[in-house]
């Protein structure tokens, strides 16, 4: 899980705007707790194989000619049983899919409450979301039935072939061929042995199960950072005193969201953007604060493009007020530092009197903690 969070944090932006919530939150909470279980399955078709092999080995001693027939049902088994595997495989896709929409769709129920409780969507809401759970719920009992009938198959053809066992060896102590001791001791070498094939039946199913996750989980630690330095890029070690965009333009899967954009913005001076939704206001400032690369043309510093210098330092010359005011969930003194994590008590008080909330901040029981 460490490494798949910190891997998010050197992703692109564009990455995370691609992804939904949902899906994001499906592969740092659900994928890799359940790749963790596809671990210990693996490892336990391993130790169950070699208990298997030891019992089955005590059984070929005591009688080959019975053990063919007895572990003939391991490759009779084989075929249902990979049937159902790649069933159970398809269906995993399915439940981590509506898993990502019920994620998802709880993640907006509880994001736009307010929206919901203004325009009394409370009904409209709680059933989309009942039926996604619904769905997500379906989908998985689906799986588990596929499992069951596995299962079913297993216990059904090792049952048989007991009974096949008996009756042969049975004619086998008449005829004088085998003792009645070795054919019990057969018996009990076979017995067990069944236990540990039915659990690499199991765990070999538990993979498939998390199939979808482990592949999710692969396909995210292969992700490259779409935004990365260039070979030749240097570190900006002045503060600039111009920023400019020449001849910008951009484009989201085809579509043309700016084009041939240009201004330029002096130290000291103000810019406003102004326009309808969709005109393209955030994509500007996501190329300025180079979330995203422009599709031709450029963004300058000091009339230097903005892809010459190291992303980190671009990142540290640069300041954000979002719309909707913004928290990590610590202390007021960790969020004041969030920009500046060397910054001294003295720093800190004076930010907070800058934004003119060190009063209100000295009323609250721990004021800065």
């Amino acid at each position: 899980m460490e490494r798949v969070i910190r891997l998010l944090l050197t992703l692109s932006v564009g990455f995370l705007d691609r992804r939904t919530h949902g899906d994001l939150l499906q592969s740092v909470r659900q994928d890799v707790s359940q790749l963790r279980s596809v671990i210990l399955a693996t490892a336990g078709i391993l130790l169950e194989a070699l208990q298997a092999a030891a019992l089955i080995v005590a059984a070929v001693s005591l009688s080959p000619s019975l053990s063919v027939l007895a572990f003939l049902v391991v490759p009779v088994a084989a075929f249902p049983i990979y049937v159902i595997a790649r069933r159970t495989l398809a269906r995993s896709f399915g439940v981590r899919t509506k898993g990502v929409v019920l994620f998802d769709s709880l993640l907006q129920l509880i994001h736009g409450i307010r929206i919901i409780k203004i325009y009394q969507g409370e009904q409209t809401e709680g059933e989309r979301t009942i039926e996604c759970a619904r769905s997500y719920f379906d989908e998985l009992i689906n799986m588990e039935k596929v499992r069951a009938f596995a299962r079913i198959v297993l216990e059904s053809l090792a049952g048989l072939n007991v009974v096949v066992v008996i009756i042969v060896g049975g004619f086998s102590v008449m005829s004088g061929h085998l003792g009645w001791p070795e054919l019990l001791a057969f018996l009990m070498a076979m017995r067990a042995a069944q236990g540990p094939l039915n659990n690499i039946n199991n765990n070999y199913l538990e993979v498939q199960r998390w199939g979808a996750s482990v592949e999710h989980v692969d396909q995210l630690l292969k992700e490259q950072p779409e935004i990365q330095d260039r070979p030749d890029s240097r570190p900006l070690t002045r503060t600039p005193q111009r920023i400019a965009a020449e001849g910008v333009a951009f484009e989201v899967d085809g579509k043309q969201v700016l084009e041939n954009v240009a201004f330029e913005v002096r130290a000291g001076e103000t810019l406003g953007i102004v326009g309808p939704s969709g005109a393209g206001k955030t994509t500007l400032l996501n190329l300025i604060a180079r979330f995203y690369d422009p599709t031709a043309g450029k963004v300058t510093l000091d009339g230097e493009d903005l892809r010459n210098f190291h992303l980190q330092d671009v990142y540290g010359q640069l300041a954000i007020v979002t719309q909707d005011p913004f928290l990590f969930s610590t202390t007021i003194r960790a969020n004041i530092l969030c920009g500046r994590p060397d910054a001294s008590d003295e720093d800190i008080e004076a930010a907070a009197r800058a934004a003119e909330i060190h009063d209100e901040i000295m009323t609250m029981p721990d004021g800065y903690e």
